[in-house]
């Protein structure tokens, strides 16, 4: 993407937390991102997030993902050079921190 200007617009560690973000297909022009955050959002799965080829940190903690399964093998296609994904307080990934039991 590029501003009014033609210019690239950069964005360094985007966070968008505590919101109702269900969908992020717009990130889909920043293949250059590397980090993003996006906690306490309503994201379901990985299926509302583009391919990110560089991305390596990736932040989705108090989301609603059920399938760690699913959500890994997505994420394996769509950000091959993921090195760091936070999870905690989903579903798919309960915490005590975040509200689970030891069982879980």
């Amino acid at each position: 993407p590029v501003d009014s200007h033609g210019h690239p617009l950069l964005l360094s560690v985007p966070q968008w937390t505590t919101g109702r973000l269900q969908d992020l297909s717009g990130l889909a022009g920043f293949a250059s991102l590397e980090t993003l955050v996006v906690d306490q959002n309503e994201l379901a799965d990985s299926g509302s997030l583009p391919g990110l080829p560089a991305l390596l940190t990736l932040s989705l903690n108090k989301n609603k993902i059920t399938d760690i399964q699913r959500f890994a093998d997505d994420a394996a296609g769509k950000f091959p050079a993921l090195a760091h994904v936070s999870l905690l307080g989903n579903p798919c990934c309960p915490s005590e921190i975040f509200g689970g039991t030891p069982e879980q």
